[in-house]
């Protein structure tokens, strides 16, 4: 499953509160507070952070911890992954699961103001496998999803354009495909990388 608007739709006073429950310092929370309250475009007043902030990215990631908590101890599924909004749970028992997706909307909605993605929610078995995070997920095997293959190719060709039109140098291209190359890099992508990459003339 996965929250729907995450990081504009993340509550400020609800996120400060969380923070003031770890953290004492007053010159740090001072700081925490200007950081959270700066306005971001196109957002309304006490809601949302800026996606390209660092802080962010850290920010975004605890502001759900309460709900790792109330799925482990309330809910207790055999296994549960989250990484930022994105949840996988497994289990054995149907019933919990479609019981958890009723529970865990509820907790987002009266505790963090937040609401599920309803197209982004999968009950399936297993065998079947799960899209997570770019990929889809079966109990041995790990598979790139086609818009995840995609979103390789044609973020390698605006890349390898902007070096031969001079707008980044070659430093900043072998990082970028590094980057890119070690993003799609699992088991069985040994061929679409080398075609990829070869097809662009990078090989």
């Amino acid at each position: 499953m996965d929250v729907r608007r995450f990081f504009e739709s993340i509550d400020h006073g609800v996120l400060l509160r969380s923070i003031r429950r770890v953290v004492q310092g007053p010159r740090v929370l001072r700081l925490i507070d200007t950081i959270v309250g700066s306005p971001t475009p196109g957002l309304a007043a006490g809601k949302g952070l800026p996606i390209g902030n660092l802080t962010s990215q850290h920010f975004a990631n605890f502001y759900l911890t309460g709900l790792d908590w109330y799925i482990l101890r309330t809910i207790r599924p055999r296994g549960y992954v989250r990484y930022m909004d994105d949840l996988l749970l497994v289990d054995d028992d149907r019933s919990l699961l479609k019981g958890a997706l009723r529970q865990i909307d509820a907790f987002l909605g009266q505790r963090l103001h937040l609401r599920l993605k309803e197209r982004a929610t999968l009950l399936a078995d297993t065998k079947e496998g799960a899209p997570f995070l770019g990929f889809h997920v079966y109990p041995r095997l790990l598979r790139l999803r086609r818009t995840k293959v995609r979103r390789f190719v044609r973020l390698t060709r605006r890349r390898l354009r902007a070096y031969e039109s001079g707008r980044i140098d070659a430093v900043a291209l072998q990082q970028f495909l590094a980057a890119a190359v070690a993003h799609v890099r699992v088991p069985g992508t040994r061929a679409l990388r080398r075609r990829v990459l070869g097809d662009l003339g990078l090989l």
